[in-house]
């Protein structure tokens, strides 16, 4: 067995390490504040490593994840595209500083070749230098209108039951709001 596994030299340099991985089935890219990359280039279909240091398990094993030694601050984007039949994936993140480390999670449902892109702020000297995995939502929910139905008529004397369904695959729904003319309306039902 040998006595001494690891470089000296690098683990004396390196004070700070990003840890992001993901659970199939998906691929992923981070960006680096300055825009260097490290993970899957999607359009070649290669793996990509510009930061210096930086280790890429690549992404035709079981494990995926990349080492970012001494990360700068700023915003990581972190892109993951659905790989196989798709499915639940998860992107984990985390910051390890010495003993201590902070980390981060998001699970969805992702299909085939589907893009799903993130943002992570990591700031050294905050208090809290992990920021959240924020979903970046380009998608708009589906509204799915089932009454009333398009051309229905009404009477003034009859009651407008409004019903409808939202949903947002990706980063759900907070609130909906019904307008009709431009005013909110607080109930289904209009008298």
């Amino acid at each position: 067995e040998p006595t001494d596994y690891f470089n000296n030299k690098i683990t004396a340099t390196i004070k700070r390490w990003l840890f992001f991985r993901v659970y199939s089935p998906v691929d992923f890219t981070v960006i680096a504040p300055d825009n260097k990359k490290i993970g899957k280039d999607f359009l070649n279909n290669a793996a990509i490593n510009e930061i210096p240091d930086a280790f890429y398990s690549g992404f035709n094993g079981q494990a995926e994840f990349v080492l970012i030694p001494n990360p700068q601050d700023g915003e990581y984007k972190v892109e993951v595209r659905g790989v196989d039949s798709g499915g639940e994936y998860t992107l984990a993140n985390s910051l390890i500083d010495g003993n201590n480390e902070i980390s981060r999670e998001f699970s969805g449902n992702i299909a085939p070749a589907q893009a799903r892109d993130f943002n992570i702020t990591y700031l050294a000297a905050s208090e809290n230098p992990l920021g959240d995995l924020e979903p970046i939502d380009t998608v708009p929910p589906v509204v799915g209108i089932n009454r009333p139905i398009e051309g229905d008529k009404y009477l003034h004397s009859d009651n407008l039951i409004i019903d409808f369904t939202a949903t947002d695959d990706f980063s759900g729904i907070a609130t909906t709001t019904i307008t009709i003319d431009g005013q909110a309306v607080a109930t289904t039902t209009i008298n």
